[in-house]
């Protein structure tokens, strides 16, 4: 199986993604929709998000194709302009780091007959690479949902993804740890959710 990958950055990147943004926000509803995340939520609602996050000075999009099939989507914006509270961003601060020397590492999205195939750890490294050479960050960092594993909804043959983020050289930080609220597949109102910090410095 051979994939193509391309990468949307810079000035231009609004314009070279506006094709790709209904597809991009499909694929994230049909992934995201299963254990750990359970999330819900609409095309619109997606499509809104994603152009602007891709409004987002520095931001990067790298896109997995099937032939003209998209299979799969990584973003990676400045942690400065991924959340709209300051909040997180004081805490960051508190702990002795600087918000705006971090880039974070939006959601990655890639359909369940293509995992397993390095193109997540591509996800990871293509991240890097970009934001080793803007010379201005000097960590990469993500949030990732933590459930417990005897959650009714978790499969039988479910493994987390701690020990792949360890192997990439990711902490955890728990005083980074956050509650987020979304609505998950089943439910008729929004509940919260624990949100694990992982951070990993550049080189």
């Amino acid at each position: 199986m051979t994939l193509r990958l391309e990468k949307f950055f810079g000035n231009q990147i609004e314009s070279q993604m506006a094709p790709y943004i209904a597809a991009i926000a499909q694929l994230r509803l049909e992934v995201f929709r299963d254990f750990p995340h359970l999330y819900q939520s609409t095309l619109a609602y997606e499509e809104k998000s994603l152009q602007i996050l891709a409004q987002a000075p520095h931001c990067f999009i790298l896109l997995v194709f099937d032939v003209e099939q998209l299979v799969g989507a990584s973003i990676a914006l400045p942690f400065e302009y991924a959340f709209k509270t300051a909040e997180i961003k004081q805490r960051l601060s508190q702990q002795g780091f600087s918000p705006e020397t971090f880039m974070y590492f939006y959601q990655s999205a890639l359909k369940r007959s293509y995992r397993h195939q390095g193109v997540g750890t591509r996800f990871f490294t293509e991240r890097e690479i970009y934001a080793n050479s803007l010379k201005q960050f000097n960590y990469c960092c993500f949030y990732a949902i933590q459930r417990p594993l005897d959650h009714p909804q978790c499969p039988i043959h479910y493994v987390p993804l701690d020990h792949f983020w360890s192997r990439r050289g990711y902490t955890q930080f728990p005083s980074m740890e956050i509650s987020v609220a979304w609505q998950d597949r089943g439910e008729t109102v929004k509940s919260s959710k624990i949100m694990q910090f992982w951070m990993k410095k550049l080189i």
